[in-house]
């Protein structure tokens, strides 16, 4: 007699196989601080990761760059074009069709220097390799469509459930001078979607979600369809969750050199700090219900980092200052606007004392 195989099962891990990498791939570059940190007052899990130093003591931020700059294919081009490219490539013993998707993936990040970031791609790596959560998405050459407006969450990733449900992940990347500051732009980003303060931009990105569905498989595309059109039964079992990377300079950044796994005493003090905050953050922004994957990765400067990721798409060191120090311009401006409109009442009071470099944004 046949094996019987439960549809919903099968579905579900065909879904689960489209996670790309693994968390090897940040081996000699990005350490896991510690087990993931829950809490009984939300449902937030946050990771802590430290960029590892090397036999000399010097942090590998610029390795950790290369290392996302490798991968940006996977996170800009669509996996049936990867798909694609590979089966010529290997039929023909012929490496231009992936070299081509390299070059494409890299004019796609430069094209967009005024609004992407380094943060956008490492938090895509981070939930596909250490969270194997899918995107489903590639929103980025949907950033150069002229035809299509589109400015919303970081990354857009999901995940079937047992029962049925689909988890959707809005992403949000924030890399700041302070941690505080990082969880709040992430935090405010993250309301209009969780609780839904910008219905017209939550159902501007379903429908791109919708139009723009992207797993390379017929079957699994026709299921996913129904969550995002409307009138199925399937619309009422999305479930809104978020992925959030926030990046954030420190001072005196520690040793954490291969093979090292125990945390200090002093280490884990400072994370307690930095979870200390967190917990006050999803607190004020009543994040309580929400699950929620944090990352939370500290820099010797996170300025510095976004420069090596520029250098790695081809700009040079001057000019990746200054088109950086123009975006950032730009943000202390609309903040500036937008804090004339409605002033932040809890200040930017820090819990850690690693945050010792004031934020100008």
């Amino acid at each position: 007699m046949p094996e019987v195989v439960d549809e919903a099962e099968d579905l579900q891990a065909t879904f689960e196989r489209l996670a790309r990498g693994g968390a090897s791939k940040f081996a000699g570059a990005l350490v896991p601080i510690g087990s993931p940190v829950e809490s009984s007052d939300h449902r937030t899990v946050c990771r802590v990761h430290l960029i590892q130093t090397d036999a000399n003591g010097n942090v590998r931020a610029r390795e950790l760059a290369k290392r996302i700059f490798d991968r940006v294919v996977p996170f800009c081009i669509p996996r049936s074009r990867i798909r694609q490219a590979k089966e010529i490539s290997a039929e023909d013993d012929d490496w231009g069709p992936l070299g081509a998707l390299q070059r494409e993936a890299k004019n796609l990040f430069v094209n967009q220097m005024k609004t992407g970031e380094p943060g956008e791609l490492l938090l895509f790596l981070l939930q596909e390799y250490v969270l194997k959560i899918p995107q489903i998405v590639a929103k980025m050459p949907l950033k150069t469509s002229t035809s299509m407006h589109i400015h919303g969450s970081d990354g857009l990733h999901a995940k079937l459930l047992p029962d049925g449900l689909l988890a959707l992940y809005w992403g949000e990347s924030k890399l700041h001078k302070t941690l505080n500051g990082a969880l709040k732009d992430a935090f405010e980003s993250l309301e209009e979607y969780l609780n839904d303060s910008n219905e017209d931009k939550t159902n501007r990105d379903l429908e791109i979600i919708r139009d723009n569905l992207d797993v390379d498989d017929e079957e699994l595309t026709k299921r996913l369809y129904l969550y995002f059109a409307g009138e199925t039964e399937e619309s009422a079992k999305v479930e809104y969750r978020a992925a959030c990377l926030v990046g954030f300079d420190v001072v005196d950044y520690p040793e954490i050199k291969a093979g090292e796994t125990e945390v200090s005493e002093d280490l884990q003090k400072i994370i307690d700090s930095w979870t200390k905050t967190l917990n006050n953050r999803i607190t004020s922004a009543n994040f309580q219900k929400f699950s929620i994957e944090l990352f939370m990765i500290p820099f010797e400067s996170v300025f510095d980092f976004r420069v090596e990721f520029l250098k790695h798409c081809g700009v040079d060191t001057e000019k990746a200052i200054e088109i950086l120090k123009e975006r950032d311009e730009k943000k202390r401006l609309a903040k500036e606007a937008k804090a004339k409109q409605q002033p932040d009442m809890d200040g930017e009071a820090e819990g850690s004392e690693w945050d010792a470099r004031p934020s100008d944004d």
